[in-house]
């Protein structure tokens, strides 16, 4: 899968990058990413996610929000748009583990 990325970018002196791994185990294929989920990065994971949900594919799709440090409103609305679409959201630390329980409740509408 192309989606084995790391993407660079300036934007007011200030460095923005996201990672994005893909590992397929067992018909799961878990999307990790590290860094900020905003601008651009926002269309890439879009467009993993869209590879990943080609027909035949059928597969489970985990999304890793470990690694996140910021989400932006159009990457919530992303994650919002994956999670009713079937994906798991996965967090390990509170800041992540709060958007995925704001995501869940629809106590935000991002789109």
């Amino acid at each position: 899968m192309r989606c084995l990325s790391a993407f660079d970018a300036r934007r007011s002196n200030e460095k923005l990058m996201l990672k994005i791994t893909s590992k397929n185990e067992s018909g799961i294929l878990t999307f990790k990413l590290e860094g900020k989920l905003t601008g651009e990065w926002v269309d890439e994971l879009c467009n993993c996610w869209q590879q990943a949900m080609l027909p035949g594919n059928g597969q489970t799709i985990n999304i890793d929000l470990a690694g996140v440090n910021w989400v932006s409103d159009e990457g919530k609305a992303l994650l919002c748009a994956m999670h009713r679409s079937g994906v798991t959201l996965l967090a390990a630390n509170l800041l992540m583990a709060g958007v995925i329980a704001e995501i869940k409740c629809g106590g935000h509408d991002f789109i």
